[in-house]
């Protein structure tokens, strides 16, 4: 039997388009994108490419609606090893630990 509720997310998933933070920008250090949101619940990957050294992370604001909390970290540009789950109405955003040119970053 099924499970209806990991169905759902996964339809839900597949059916969503890629939800973009960042394209071709610079980004100064310890600074984040524009925040994203509310985003829809689902199993998620995290992609990104960008020029210099830094390490860029995936966040999503918490229920104080202050604090943001760090989701993925890649350190290399390239795509998170792992499936990010996030919750219905999930606010994101990227940061970058260092100064960046020519950010690409998303989630699809």
């Amino acid at each position: 039997m099924s499970n209806p509720i990991v169905a759902d997310l996964l339809i839900e998933a597949m059916a969503g388009k890629a939800t973009v933070f960042a394209a071709n920008i610079p980004l100064a250090a310890n600074a984040r994108t524009s925040s994203q949101g509310p985003i829809g619940r689902g199993v998620y990957l995290f992609d990104a490419q960008w020029t210099g050294t830094a390490t860029v992370t995936l966040q999503a604001l918490g229920s104080d609606g202050v604090t943001w909390r760090d989701v993925a970290s890649l350190s290399a540009p390239g795509t998170f090893a792992g499936e990010i789950r996030i919750g219905a109405g999930a606010v994101l955003a990227v940061k970058s630990s260092a100064a960046i040119t020519a950010l690409n970053a998303s989630i699809s």
